[in-house]
């Protein structure tokens, strides 16, 4: 009788056990499922965060690559004005998507800015690659904009209407030349090409740290 009741008790044992290992793949499935989205469709950009990225992410090339399993992180060397400063560039099928700027000011290196301009990612806020300054700002009339210093000279650096973390770098359609502290005459202005889109995630200054986000 006890033999029989042992050999019952480890039946529903196995049972059991064989229950909690099916349990425990669909999760794993369903866990890669989820992360495998982020390679079958476009990246989402929002005010708190672009994909899996937000305001707590470190500036960590291991990190994200777990973040982002279908794109390659590489560290690169950019430079602006002769000054030297280290990026992650997200590549997808071996073309650049987003660079990564690091906060050097941050004890905990997080990162101060995402710059892309492709339309792989999606800006959930309207704004896409491409369009004129006119057509982003058709229902705003006073947008805060500053010109481009620098590298950048000549560009407008225009604040999102909707969200303070946000930034549109616009290039002019024709010729203009303009010096540092200078935005495009208005009619240039509402012709000028949305180049580039910059999320700062942090509550860094964007008017003091453009040469390297943008």
């Amino acid at each position: 009788m006890i033999d029989i009741i042992e050999r019952s008790s480890n039946i529903l044992k196995g049972k059991f056990m064989n229950k909690i290992a099916i349990f425990s793949l669909i999760a794993t499935l369903a866990f890669s499922q989820a992360i495998s989205c982020y390679a079958q469709e476009n990246l989402i950009l929002t005010n708190d965060s672009l994909g899996p990225i937000n305001s707590s992410s470190i500036y960590d090339v291991k990190m994200l690559q777990q973040l982002f399993p279908d794109l390659t992180m590489k560290k690169k060397l950019h430079s602006t004005e002769g000054n030297k400063f280290e990026v992650i560039v997200a590549y997808r099928n071996n073309t650049p998507l987003f660079t990564i700027v690091a906060n050097e000011l941050d004890h905990k290196k997080k990162i101060l800015c995402v710059s892309f301009n492709s339309n792989q990612i999606k800006n959930s806020l309207g704004a896409q690659i491409g369009q004129t300054y006119a057509s982003v700002y058709q229902h705003d009339s006073k947008p805060r904009c500053m010109p481009g210093l620098e590298e950048m000279s000549g560009l407008a650096v225009c604040q999102s209407p909707q969200s303070k973390h946000i930034f549109y770098i616009f290039m002019s359609n024709k010729a203009w030349n303009g010096p540092d502290n200078r935005l495009p005459p208005l009619d240039i202005l509402k012709q000028s090409t949305l180049k580039q889109i910059t999320w700062m995630p942090g509550e860094s200054s964007a008017w003091i740290d453009q040469v390297k986000c943008y």
